[in-house]
């Protein structure tokens, strides 16, 4: 089944969840939502998924006081606008949103994979066709996110019926093979190796040996459920072409989920070249992956503790965040109040106090505290020492 080509646009809150009143715009390709915990990244992820659904969700308005919330997601599809909108009027769980016009049948081309995506061994005693899918399918997941539990099941079926010629079609094969290459995506150590015809278990290479997939790291497992979960559940939607030619909307709830740094950087160019139509619209805490960010990728949610959050409003260059250091990212970014810790922070502002009072006994004691703590090469070492130079010379003396 071919697809029109599908892109979020704009949504808009008014007293949903944290918001107060918000419009966020996207990129028709990346976009990565960042910020301090709880200024609604997952809310937003959740009111896009909304816009697909016809089951209940658990959006809330923002609080007891305040009136009904009221949300409205504008996408394309193949060319023509459309308009989502709801509102929310319940602010307990048992209490339901209200949808008012929704699009399901559109949802087919929608995928949101949450947090919760790792998967821990279990044992197949059989191998099943594939489950069903249809707009009933299509409008659950995109409230509960799509269910990781039957990629061993998936996976085993397309690699032992590649054995038999003519038992999957062109484009099965292709996204077969797509799937091998996922497991060195993140690590050129690890590669795919086989199936076991007798228990199912799919064998990965790793520098420590043949070990069950289930035995990789767990973020190594997290990135590789939602890397095959994308192939898997394009194909079971029966999308004509392969994966990689899939132009619908894939939203990701903490992309950087348990994810060495290195690992970090990565995935976002992985699933860019995986997926080069698809639209993207991800959460992370990463300042690795803000950093590495194209120009317009970034959408920061930030709050000054005492207001709703607001979309902020940085002076980047035509590099974007990519000339920012980390600590610049974690605080102005981020909303991060301080990236060293406590007792550096207070040695810092104990040998400045002592510097203000030409104090030099104190210069030297803090001095020496901070010599302690700071890494062996940093350029604070040389500063402080500047900084204490002329108090500290008084004191030899």
């Amino acid at each position: 089944m071919q697809i029109d080509p599908i892109k979020i646009e704009q949504l808009e809150l008014t007293d949903i969840g944290c918001f107060e009143e918000i419009q966020i715009d996207f990129s028709p390709r990346f976009n990565l939502l960042c910020g301090a915990n709880g200024v609604g990244k997952s809310t937003v992820l959740s009111v896009v998924a909304r816009a697909f659904s016809h089951h209940q969700s658990n959006l809330r308005r923002r609080s007891a006081s305040s009136k009904p919330g009221k949300w409205s997601v504008d996408f394309v599809v193949g060319g023509m606008p459309h308009r989502a909108t709801g509102s929310s009027e319940g602010l307990l769980p048992a209490e339901p949103d209200q949808p008012r016009t929704v699009f399901v049948d559109a949802g087919r081309s929608v995928l949101y994979f949450k947090a919760t995506r790792d998967f821990l061994y279990s044992r197949l005693d059989a191998i099943t066709r594939d489950p069903a899918s249809d707009p009933h399918q299509w409008s659950s997941s995109a409230v509960l996110g799509i269910d990781q539990g039957d990629l061993k099941r998936w996976l085993a079926n397309r690699y032992l019926f590649s054995a038999h010629p003519g038992s999957l079609s062109s484009r099965q094969v292709d996204d077969l093979a797509f799937a091998k290459e996922c497991f060195s995506i993140l690590d050129s150590r690890v590669r795919f190796r086989s199936v076991d015809a007798t228990s199912f278990d799919t064998y990965v290479d790793t520098p420590q040996g043949s070990v069950p997939f289930e035995y990789l790291s767990s973020g190594f497992r997290a990135s590789l459920a939602m890397l095959l979960g994308i192939i898997r559940e394009i194909e079971i939607r029966g999308f004509e072409g392969p994966a990689q030619s899939f132009p619908g909307v894939i939203l990701i709830d903490e992309l950087d989920l348990h994810l060495h740094p290195t690992w970090q950087k990565a995935i976002v160019g992985a699933l860019k070249e995986a997926y080069p139509f698809a639209q993207f619209i991800v959460t992370t805490h990463s300042p690795h992956m803000i950093q590495h960010a194209e120009l317009g990728e970034v959408i920061a949610l930030v709050s000054d503790g005492t207001s709703a959050p607001r979309v902020g409003n940085f002076e980047t260059g035509r590099y974007g965040f990519k000339g920012w250091s980390l600590e610049e990212i974690l605080t102005d970014v981020m909303g991060l109040s301080e990236t060293t810790s406590e007792i550096f922070s207070n040695a810092m502002r104990q040998f400045d106090l002592a510097i203000e009072r030409d104090d030099p006994e104190s210069v030297r004691f803090w001095m020496t505290e901070l010599e302690a703590m700071i890494h062996p090469t940093s350029h604070l070492r040389k500063l402080i020492r500047l900084q204490a130079g002329p108090i500290r010379g008084r004191f030899d003396d």
